[in-house]
């Protein structure tokens, strides 16, 4: 199953997506700012890219995003700010605050949503795309 990171918005200070399964919405990503793929600070390419399965330390059962050129280390993982990336992805029940200060509500609950939908398939995907012509 190929999950798709559809991004809306692309801020200085944060990236604004949605996650899509199988042509339905799923939940909100919030990932850090375009900052030329550089390592912990900047959001990925767009591109296709292996999803696994993945039991973090600290944050527990997450997903990794496998081959991002250049990369390593890339999770989908809960969080509520750009802080809390660290060049990560973020899914979110909805994406709240002004400019310069988006924060995600609801991220436990995003990721069981993602992880519900991915689980049921054998071999997982993520495709990025932009809609918003970056």
């Amino acid at each position: 199953m190929t999950l798709r990171l559809v991004r809306i918005a692309l801020g200085k200070d944060c990236t604004i997506g949605v996650f899509i399964a199988s042509g339905e919405y799923v939940c909100m990503a919030l990932e850090p700012p375009w900052l030329e793929n550089r390592r912990n600070v900047s959001c990925i390419p767009c591109g296709t890219y292996p999803l696994k399965r993945y039991k973090h330390r600290t944050r527990g059962d997450v997903w990794r995003v496998e081959g991002v050129p250049d990369r390593s280390g890339i999770l989908i993982h809960p969080g509520n700010s750009v802080e809390d990336t660290r060049g990560c992805i973020l899914p979110g029940v909805y994406v709240t605050g002004p400019a310069g200060a988006r924060r995600l509500v609801g991220s436990v609950a995003a990721l069981e949503l993602l992880s519900a939908r991915l689980d049921l398939y054998a071999e997982q995907s993520l495709t990025v795309s932009d809609v918003y012509g970056g």
